[in-house]
């Protein structure tokens, strides 16, 4: 009999979507191999968010209902920064429990670990790190990496400008962006009444809750906070700017800028600096192609957590 799939995760404005997000990817995986599963999760504050899970086929549990539940023959998988519900995961007798874990995650007790991050952890023979077990919401039609020496001239920019009440690119920014107005597309990503208040007049503003492929895959250069909207435009075979919106960023900023996957716009500081942006709108696109490693980060990552999932089942039978 095969066990039922329990997900716990947690979302809002100031931890982001991305815990909720690898649940779905996973999930998603589960249910295509007759898999029942449930996702404990309160209601969060994130529109686009709420809409994208409407459409899976994920059984939906609020946090206040679980008492409600019996937990048999279930393994866990949770994603989450709180420690507050750490009861959730100790106060159950779980037949597995797996840990997706970023770089800021707690050290949460867990009988598998899945670190999302691409600093090398110290592993043992249950914890797995690296890119190839990064999960992410594929970006359907894309074409992964392309060399093409014909595309020199920037056309088209998408800037994210990342949870919350998002990012405010500062006065020099601005200034410099609108410069480049009459010379391409730049459109800005958020859904604030800061971001369209700031925006409106400048820039085209995307709505977050609709599907954003067709417009990632149509742009020439992507700006993105250091958080999984990178990692997927990375694996789509965009080029990249990366800056540090939020402190629980840090560390993926160093990684991604360090080992070349994407550009560093940030400074010291949790802003983008005019200088690096002027530079990055200004490089020949093929050079900047050129400067970048291919990264080795792809779309499968979710296949592989699961079928790593499924081997530790067979072993724990």
């Amino acid at each position: 009999m095969k066990p039922d799939i329990v997900f716990l995760s947690e979302s809002n404005s100031d931890v982001g979507a991305g815990h909720v997000i690898r649940c779905i990817e996973l999930a998603k995986i589960f249910l295509r191999n007759q898999f029942k599963c449930k996702l404990l999760l309160d209601p969060t504050n994130i529109s686009w968010l709420e809409a994208y899970l409407d459409q899976t086929q994920i059984e939906r549990v609020s946090l206040e209902s679980i008492h409600e539940l019996k937990f048999q023959n279930s393994i866990l998988i949770y994603d989450f920064y709180s420690e507050n519900l750490e009861n959730l995961v100790n106060n159950y007798n779980w037949k597995l429990k797996i840990l997706i874990s970023d770089d800021f995650t707690p050290k949460f007790k867990a009988d598998f670990i899945f670190y999302q991050s691409l600093t090398k952890h110290e592993t043992n023979i249950n914890s797995f790190s690296g890119s190839k077990f990064l999960i992410l919401k594929k970006i359907d039609g894309h074409l992964g990496y392309l060399n093409d020496k014909s595309k020199r001239q920037l056309k088209n920019v998408i800037f994210f400008s990342g949870g919350g009440q998002g990012m405010i690119l500062n006065q020099n920014c601005q200034k410099l962006v609108s410069e480049f107005k009459q010379d391409i597309s730049f459109k800005v990503v958020g859904k604030s009444e800061l971001i369209r208040n700031n925006y409106r007049k400048s820039f085209e503003i995307i709505d977050p809750k609709y599907d954003l492929s067709s417009y990632i895959l149509e742009a020439d250069l992507v700006i993105s906070p250091a958080s999984t909207t990178a990692l997927e435009c990375i694996a789509a075979g965009k080029i990249v700017g990366t800056f540090k919106f939020v402190a629980n960023q840090s560390i993926s900023y160093k990684n991604l800028t360090t080992q070349q996957l994407a550009f560093p716009l940030s400074d010291s500081d949790f802003d983008i600096d005019v200088t690096k942006l002027n530079k990055f709108l200004t490089a020949d696109i093929f050079e900047l192609r050129q400067n970048l490693k291919t990264s080795g980060i792809d779309f499968n990552g979710a296949e592989r957590v699961y079928l790593k999932i499924i081997d530790a089942l067979a072993n724990f039978e």
